[in-house]
């Protein structure tokens, strides 16, 4: 990925991690990475909407870097993660199913909506 970056894009401390498997991050540092990356977005928004930012660009660029997949396997991982709390703590099965179904049919709508774009 760091390889297709526009030149005046360094790539981040994060992707070389990520892209060398060389950090698992803390419960706090994916907190943190999640608000970052929905800060980062806001302001790629705020641009475009004050004409400063090119949206076709931006849409392109996104779906190259898989945005879609990558939130879509986000919502997975987090319902496989419910069901295996579910497994050890027996939870209401009715709440997790209910949870679940939710994350796994939005991240189908995800990836179908950027398969559109």
């Amino acid at each position: 990925m760091a390889d297709n970056l526009p030149m005046h894009v360094a790539p981040s401390a994060v992707t070389l991690a990520s892209e060398q498997g060389t950090h698992e991050p803390s419960a706090e540092e994916v907190v943190a990475l999640a608000q970052a990356a929905a800060a980062a977005l806001q302001l790629v928004a705020e641009a475009i909407r004050k004409g400063t930012g090119d949206g076709d660009a931006a849409v392109q660029t996104l779906k190259k870097a898989r945005l879609g997949e990558e939130f879509a396997d986000i919502l997975d991982a987090t319902a496989e993660a419910a069901w295996a709390d579910h497994e050890r703590n027996g939870d209401d099965l009715y709440e997790v199913r209910d949870y679940t179904d939710s994350l796994e049919g939005v991240a189908g709508d995800i990836r179908r909506i950027m398969e559109r774009l």
